[in-house]
């Protein structure tokens, strides 16, 4: 009977080694696994490709792409996709079924165009595909990041999309059900070694009506008369030393060490497979997820990552070069607006009469030395950066801004940092956009820091001028003043008017690290020649006002515009320090007669 049983535990062993083996190779699920778009999906300009899908696998999937002609493949936040697909038809990929035979995908009608996402500065990164592309999308950053798939935005998107991805191949009870076979085969053969040994009780000899019984054979063998009675009296003695033995002392009949062997194997293996068998969902439940799904709803991220902003310089780099070169503010495409565009389109038409004008200061990319990137998502978007090109005497800080999704980051203030000064310290996880009238956390609202700027430039001498360093900046612009006074410029017979003032609201307001704030500003300056009498003229002997004026002599009243594109530091709430006049320069804009 036991050498059955052990025959049946070693099966059972068997069984549970050659399942768990199964498991590790020949059933083992695939690595990964592939599912594609179905062809019944209507067609539409775009494809959206939710966040939801990066989480399968370990996070990084892989897709094939096929289609006619040349086609976008664009990674942006969830926020910004939506803001930019907008209205327009697009289907959307929202993941795959558990087994991954099939994608869930939603169609949203819409307008039938967009426009072409291949140069959006809203993405953080493209690639480019014609006819077919093999796209391996992970995670550029923390946080969740969506796909847009798209020819022009006027074709449809390419239908042909296969996703792949890493498949779920673990197998936790592979390992127990070959450790718990092996110890049952084990424990089964130790069994049966023991037992062929001759490790069970051997039979007894029973004394009765004067007989023997033979552990070898069924005989019975008669007892000589004469030893009859000791053999009774041998047994008499057995049983009272039966009745004698105290009561915890061992059986005799109680199987050894070595015939407890096979119960202990087999509640060890059951020891070990419990406790692998537990081990293994708990390592499941605590493993690290993928990056998209750890970082989701991390909280405010920057507007642009590092590379996206790089790439965005560069690009107005190059466009604003291209028109310095030319002097032709058409070659600024759509990469400068407001101040900026109208002091470059200004300066380009003195410069072809008078080339001796000074040119606005170039821009460049690079060196890179100072990103001031906002975590506020909602439009406008304003960024701000200081380079240093090889043209670039001093560092140049450029302003740019992003109206609406769909459009570009343009320029819309560069100025050069004044002698002296360094730019604050700012986040590199991002920066708090601040209100322009709120004083909180501040020595002055950024308003009112601009009109103590305004009032210091106006009255010099004034009590605004505590508040204020002297620099070079202000320096130039008493001299501009007394020029602009001097008769052997303008005529004698001429009064001169001066004004400061604010343009609009200001470009950007920005905490700094140290609690302050960091405020870019367009100032007005204007300066109004006015005859004395009847009669008395006006002498431009300013090449450059000549030029916009369109003469050289007037009896007319004359106005020249200038734009000061300034940037200003504010300290911190509780500190003594002055405002910190970072940047300024001043460009001639326009002359009105009359």
């Amino acid at each position: 009977m036991r050498l059955k049983s052990a025959i049946a535990v070693f099966v059972l062993g068997l069984v549970a080694l050659f399942l768990g083996i199964g498991q590790k190779t020949f059933w083992a699920p695939p690595e990964r696994v592939s599912v594609a778009l179905p062809s019944s999906v209507q067609q539409a300009p775009l494809t959206v490709v939710d966040p939801a899908f990066a989480k399968f696998g370990d996070g990084k999937v892989d897709l094939d792409i096929k289609g006619e002609g040349s086609f976008t493949v664009a990674v942006g936040r969830p926020d910004d996709v939506a803001a930019w697909v907008d209205k327009t038809a697009h289907n959307t990929v929202k993941g795959a079924d558990a087994e991954g035979k099939a994608l869930d995908v939603q169609h949203v009608d819409g307008d039938a165009k967009a426009p072409n996402p291949a140069t959006a500065d809203i993405w953080a990164s493209t690639q480019s595909g014609n006819g077919e592309l093999k796209f391996a999308w992970s995670a550029p950053e923390k946080g969740d990041w969506s796909l847009v798939i798209a020819s022009d935005g006027t074709k449809p998107a390419p239908s042909q999309l296969e996703f792949s991805y890493a498949n779920d191949t673990s197998t936790p009870w592979s390992v127990p059900l070959m450790v718990l076979g092996g110890l049952l085969m084990l424990g089964a053969l130790l069994f049966a070694f023991l037992f062929g040994k001759g490790g069970s009780t051997p039979a007894k000899a029973t004394a009765a009506d004067g007989a023997t019984t033979s552990g070898d054979a069924d005989t019975v063998v008669a007892a000589p008369a004469s030893e009859a009675s000791d053999a009774e009296t041998t047994a008499t003695e057995e049983k009272t030393a039966d009745i004698a033995e105290p009561k915890n002392a061992e059986p005799k009949d109680k199987p050894s060490a070595f015939q407890r062997i096979p119960a202990i194997a087999g509640a060890l293996s059951l020891a070990v497979a419990g406790a692998l068998g537990a081990a293994v969902p708990a390592h499941a439940e605590n493993s690290p997820s993928s990056p998209a799904a750890s970082d989701a709803g991390s909280g405010a991220v920057p507007v642009v990552t590092d590379d996206q902003l790089k790439r965005i310089l560069a690009s107005t780099a190059d466009a604003v070069s291209t028109a310095d070169a030319a002097k032709n503010a058409k070659d600024l495409g759509d990469r400068a607006t407001g101040e900026a565009l109208t002091i470059r389109t200004q300066n380009y038409k003195i410069r072809a009469s008078a080339s001796s004008h000074p040119a606005v200061a170039p821009v460049a990319a690079q060196k890179l030395l100072t990103q001031v990137v906002p975590t506020d998502r909602a439009w406008p978007r304003t960024v701000t950066a200081v380079t240093q090109g090889a043209k670039n005497p001093t560092p140049l800080i450029l302003t740019l801004t992003q109206k609406s999704a769909r459009e570009n980051y343009k320029l819309v203030s560069a100025s050069y940092l004044l002698p002296g000064n360094t730019f604050p310290a700012m986040s590199a996880d991002g920066v708090k956009t601040l209100d322009a009238k709120s004083a909180n956390g501040l020595t002055a609202s950024p308003t009112d820091a601009i009109a103590a700027l305004v009032a210091r430039l106006k009255d010099p001498n004034g009590s605004a001028k505590l508040k204020f360093g002297d620099n070079t900046y202000f320096q130039q612009a008493e001299q501009q003043k007394k020029d602009a006074i001097d008769p052997k410029n303008n005529g004698a017979n001429v009064k001169p008017g001066f004004d400061y003032k604010l343009l609009g609201q200001p470009d950007a307001v920005f905490q700094s690290d140290d609690g302050g704030a960091v405020v870019v500003a367009d100032l007005e300056f204007t300066i109004t020649l006015q005859p004395t009498n009847d009669g008395d003229t006006v002498d431009l002997s300013d090449q450059a006002v000549a030029t916009l004026a369109g003469t050289k002599k007037t009896n007319k009243k004359v106005t020249q515009h200038f734009i000061d594109s300034v940037t200003l530091r504010i300290p911190p709430a509780g500190s003594k320090e002055s405002f910190t006049l970072l940047s300024a320069d001043r460009y001639l804009t326009g002359v009105k007669l009359g």
